[in-house]
Parts: C-alpha cells; sequence; structure tokens
C-alpha cells in the first residue's frame, strides 16, 4: 500500500514538473564566469618609459662589435639583419681601395697602422651619417615648400603647392609639379637659355605640364591668357630633341621631323617659331656638324609665303616643324615632306583651328603621323612608364592647349590621345580673370567715330581696337591717325611681309594703336597692352572672351570698352550672363533690353519644363 502511494506521488510530480517545463521553463543554472587571458604580454612597463638612452651616455653612444673583420655574427640575433646593418667590411675594403687609388697612405706605413686610420674614418662617417639622419628627421616640419629639399618634400607640400598656383589636375595625379627650373630634368643648354631670357620663375601652366609632357604623357591644358603655354610645351619638345638617337636627327631629310606643332593662325605659328629658337639658342650638337648643321634645326609652313621657299629648307631636313593645318597638309600632298617619325605632337589653339574650319586638314595630317599610338588601358600606360625616362621614345605624345572644349575638340582628342592628363590652372574655361575691367557703352552706329576718339583720349595706350571687316580697320586706322595717333592696321589681305612688320613695329613701341580684326583676337603674345576697344562687336561670346584678352596678361590689369548697337542683339542674352557671372557692371538698358528679357523668360519656361515634365496648357 504504501509503495503504491509512493509511485503515485512521484507520477504527481513527474506531471507537475513536466507542465512547468512546458509552460515556464527550465531552470536557468548560474554558471561562473570565465575571464580569458590575453595572448598579448601585459608589463608595467611601456617602450616610452625606457630613458637608459637618454641618461646614459655609454648606453646612448654604444660601440658596435665588428666580429672577424665585419664577417662574423652575433648570437640570438637575426643574421639576415645583421649583415643588412653592418657596413663595416664593406667601407673597409671601399676605402681601402680609395687610398690604393689616391695614394694618399705612404707604402712604408705599416698594416696596423694602415688599418687604425681606416677604422678612424669609418667611425667618423657613421657619426657624420648619425648626424644627417637626425638633422633630416627633425627637418622640414613647419617649413614652407619653397624651403625644403626636394627629397623632404610630403604629399601635404605637394597638395598646398599646386593650391598655391590654383592648378587642378585630372589623371597621374602622382607626377608631381615643378618647383624651381633647377630641378627640372632638362637639358643643361635648355637652362641656359630659360636664365638667358630672364624666366626667373616657371609659371603654374609651366610648373605642371612641363613633368607630364617629359614623362610622355598625353597632355590637355587650360590656361589663362599669357600664363607662357608656348614655354610650357616648347621646353619638353627640345628636350625630347636633344635626347635622340643622332641617327633619327640624321634621317629628319628622309623621314621628316621628330616635332610638329600645328597652329590656327600665321602670326601664332611664326611667334611659336621664334620662342623655340630662342629657347634652343644654346643646343649644339658637334657630332651632326659633319653631316648638316649641329643646332637644332626649326622650320615654319604657313601660308601667305612661297611653298618652293619654305620646301627647300625641309630639304635639308629638320628637327621640329611649326605650321598651320592647311598648309601643312598642303606640302604632305604635294610630298615636300614625311612625318614617318614624328612622336611629338602639339595642337596649339584646338578650339580656334576648328573655328576656322580646320578639322578635316588636323585630322589628315595626324593620320599622315608614322608613330605609335599609346593603349586605351591606363594601367597599360602606368606598366609602360615605369622605369623608362619618357613614353615619347616608344610611342606618340599629343599635347593639346584649348581654352573650350567643344564637341569637335573632344572628338579629335578621343581619336588621337590616350588618357590624357587635364591641367587646368586658375579659373575654369570659359572665364576672364578678375584684372580685365570691362566697359560696355550703348551708342548708336554713327556716334562710333567720336565716342572711339574719346576713349583713346582718356585711356592710357599702347591699345588694340577690333573691327569686323577690312574696310573699317581701314576707316578706323586713317581716323585715329589723323587725329594725331600713331596707329598701324593688322587685317586679311596685307602681305604676310607687311603684316609680320606692323606687329613687330606695334610691340616695340612704334605705334600706340593697333587696329585689327580677329587676326589678332587669340594667341598672339603682346606685352604691355593696356586697352582693348571693340569697335564692332564679335559674333560670339567665346570670340568676345579673346579679344579682351589680349590685355590684363600675365597677372597686369587691363580695361576693355565695347561699343554696343541695336545690330549686336543676338549677343545680349549671352553677353549679359557673362558680365554678371563676372562681377561686372551692366547699362540699364542691356540690362533690360526686350531680347534680354525674352531671353530669361524662355530659361524660365525650359526649367519649369525639365523640373515638371510635360507642360500642360488648359483652356479657361
Amino acid at each position: 500500500m504504501h509503495v503504491l502511494l509512493s509511485r503515485e506521488d512521484d507520477y504527481h510530480k513527474a506531471i507537475e514538473k513536466g507542465i512547468k517545463e512546458q509552460f515556464i521553463g527550465n531552470e536557468k543554472r548560474h554558471r561562473r564566469p570565465r575571464f580569458k587571458r590575453s595572448g598579448d604580454l601585459q608589463m608595467e612597463w611601456s617602450n616610452e618609459d625606457d630613458t637608459s638612452e637618454k641618461d646614459n651616455p655609454l648606453y646612448a653612444k654604444r660601440a658596435k662589435v665588428h666580429l672577424a673583420f665585419g664577417k662574423g655574427y652575433v648570437a640570438g640575433m637575426d643574421m639576415r639583419q645583421q649583415r643588412k646593418d653592418n657596413e663595416y667590411m664593406e667601407s673597409l675594403l671601399s676605402i681601402r681601395r680609395q687610398a690604393e687609388r689616391e695614394r694618399t697612405i705612404p707604402a712604408s706605413q705599416n698594416a696596423e697602422e694602415l688599418n687604425r686610420q681606416l677604422v678612424e674614418t669609418i667611425h667618423k662617417r657613421q657619426m657624420e651619417k648619425d648626424e644627417t639622419a637626425s638633422v633630416r628627421s627633425g627637418a622640414g616640419h613647419g617649413s614652407h615648400w619653397s624651403e625644403k629639399e626636394l627629397k623632404d618634400m610630403t604629399q601635404r607640400d605637394w597638395r598646398i603647392m599646386k593650391e598655391d598656383f590654383e592648378i587642378r589636375v585630372q589623371g597621374a595625379k602622382q607626377i608631381n609639379p615643378l618647383r624651381f627650373w633647377s630641378e627640372a630634368a632638362v637639358h643643361p643648354a635648355i637652362l641656359r637659355a630659360i636664365e638667358t631670357l630672364g624666366f626667373k620663375e616657371p609659371t603654374p601652366i609651366q610648373r605642371q605640364a612641363i613633368p607630364i609632357e617629359l614623362k610622355g604623357m598625353d597632355m590637355i591644358g587650360i590656361a589663362k591668357t599669357g600664363s607662357g603655354k608656348t614655354c610650357a610645351f616648347v621646353v619638353p619638345m627640345l628636350q625630347y630633341v636633344i635626347q635622340a638617337p643622332i641617327e633619327t636627327r640624321l634621317q629628319s631629310k628622309e623621314q621628316g621631323p621628330l616635332a610638329v606643332v600645328m597652329a590656327p593662325t600665321r602670326e601664332l605659328a611664326k611667334q611659336i617659331r621664334d620662342d623655340a629658337e630662342k629657347l634652343a639658342q644654346f643646343c649644339v650638337d658637334e657630332r651632326l656638324a659633319q653631316s648638316r648643321s649641329p643646332r637644332i634645326r626649326i622650320a615654319c609652313m604657313v601660308g601667305g609665303e612661297s611653298i618652293v621657299e619654305q620646301s627647300s629648307f625641309l630639304s635639308n631636313g629638320c628637327d621640329i616643324l611649326i605650321g598651320t593645318p592647311g598648309r601643312l597638309l598642303d606640302c604632305l600632298e604635294r610630298h615636300f615632306v614625311v612625318l614617318n617619325q614624328t612622336n611629338y605632337i602639339v595642337l596649339d589653339e584646338a578650339d580656334r583651328m576648328i573655328d576656322e574650319g580646320f578639322e578635316e586638314s588636323v585630322n589628315a595630317v595626324m593620320d599622315a603621323m608614322g608613330s605609335t599610338l599609346k593603349s586605351e588601358e591606363e594601367e597599360d600606360i602606368e606598366k609602360a612608364a615605369e622605369g623608362v625616362a619618357s613614353l615619347t621614345n616608344m610611342y606618340r605624345t599629343t599635347i593639346m592647349f584649348s581654352a573650350t572644349m567643344p564637341p569637335k575638340v573632344e572628338a579629335i582628342a578621343k581619336r588621337y590621345m590616350r588618357c590624357p592628363v587635364q591641367v587646368t590652372i586658375g579659373t575654369p574655361s570659359g572665364t576672364t580673370k578678375v584684372d580685365i575691367k570691362q566697359i560696355i557703352n550703348m551708342v548708336r552706329e554713327s556716334d562710333k567715330p567720336s565716342m572711339l576718339l574719346k576713349i583713346i583720349r582718356n585711356n592710357e595706350t599702347p591699345a588694340i581696337v577690333f573691327c569686323n571687316r577690312k574696310e573699317t580697320v581701314d576707316t578706323v586706322t586713317r581716323s585715329l591717325h589723323d587725329s594725331g595717333h600713331r596707329t598701324v592696321a593688322l587685317r586679311g589681305g596685307i602681305q604676310q611681309s607687311r603684316r609680320e612688320e606692323a606687329l613687330e613695329d606695334f610691340r616695340r613701341g612704334v605705334y600706340d594703336i593697333m587696329v585689327a580684326t580677329n587676326v589678332a583676337a587669340r594667341g598672339l603674345d603682346i606685352k604691355g597692352v593696356k586697352l582693348v576697344v571693340n569697335y564692332d562687336m564679335p559674333d560670339s561670346l567665346e570670340l568676345y572672351i579673346h579679344r579682351i584678352g589680349r590685355t590684363g596678361r600675365a597677372g597686369a590689369t587691363g580695361l576693355a570698352v565695347s561699343l554696343v548697337t541695336e545690330k549686336d542683339s543676338a549677343l545680349f542674352p549671352d553677353l549679359v550672363e557673362y558680365l554678371k557671372k563676372e562681377k561686372q557692371q551692366i547699362p540699364i538698358d542691356l540690362e533690360r533690353h526686350k531680347v534680354v528679357r525674352e531671353a530669361s523668360q524662355l530659361s524660365k519656361m525650359a526649367d519649369t519644363q525639365d523640373e515638371g515634365g510635360t507642360m500642360e496648357f488648359k483652356m479657361i
């Protein structure tokens, strides 16, 4: 009976336990937490607390043990590290060899005395090395990048330098800019010419463009007017010619020039030729004297001159060929020149060449070159650039300078350039510098002559007056000349020799005023122009920007005055928008002109349509 009761109790307890486990859950066991011991050895002292090297002079200058004259090893230490740190034997042998060559130690001295002197010399050199390392480790902190040694420059210093000169680079960011002319990796003859010409420091575009071009990378340069772009591509081009094999230069008569420069106008092409000759004035290689001139031969092919005379110069071979696209293509078609070994090509004022209708000529000249283009993959280009001084020795290097990048210019760049590096200096393209004051005068056509005389009388010269037609140039030139001003005309239809003479006389100050068509609007570097007058407004805003860019060059201040009439109304909307962006004063008559207001309304409607989709017109 007792056994039955105990079993029944166990049964009820089991049922009760099962119900608790089902609804409450099992009881949790409380385990004692385990503390894992860290694998790192915890010490009471840190390495910074070790003052033995500071307080104990014997410990600070511990003598190095040179077992077996530098051939032995200390037990318990890495043997490879000991071999790396131990320069005793190598220094001993090098000093002994130097002493034997220079015979600075008499042969009568015994070996012990010789070894003693050698050991003292080694210790002295080691102390000097330690002192130099100590000074170098603390040098440069807080110093300006211009005060540091080149080897002490950090990435932060390079960034600060680019910010100082408003240099922006897209691609090939590892190519650092040029700090001083003395650090340029070019021939001493080029540096001598730079010093002779008085170029004390590189301009911003020269600082960044020259190292990139010396490496042989394709480049697109966008910089302000008067910023030294010509020197930026001529210096690397001369370096490429100088370091080229003699056989290549001797073959220029049969295989063509090593470098080609294309420019949109005759005047700009000749100006580039003159600048290149000045920079190459000391570049002489006597190894060429037996076959041709030892100097760098530079040819210029432009229209308006006898192509026979120009081709006769080419018949003797040239290293650098400069010209306009039309004349270069004419020479190629007549077989006066070939471009089989041309590896360096420069397109100066590329957008202007397209505007002048030279697109087909540029493409034809580029296609006539026998050089090899680089790979289209950036990784392949960087890999090929490793371990070589310049890629120009193997592939074509294409340099392009352009104020703007219209679609046709982009198409040329995409077709002939490989992973180009874009270098932008200062403000983006399409803007001018703030040191050009722009004045807009709304006048009647009949009031222009008297207004021009008033502007010239009240402002400084030299000045350039721009007109749209040849007849207007002649009329304005006569009017200014009759008023007592020294005036010269520069326009199409004048013989090339007279145009060059007029331009040179204006540069030298023989004339105070030059009246010109758009032939002088771009590319020509005329220093010291104080005033630009738009007697006739141009057809486009781009040409207006380039016209006024003849003044205020290279940091100087300038004044641009424009005489605007109702005939120029097509330009008003773009002109007003541009003047607002440049923070220039806008006449009320121009800002409230009907054409400007209509263009503003159309722009707002277009913006509304872009934001809200298709516009709906509902009947009321």
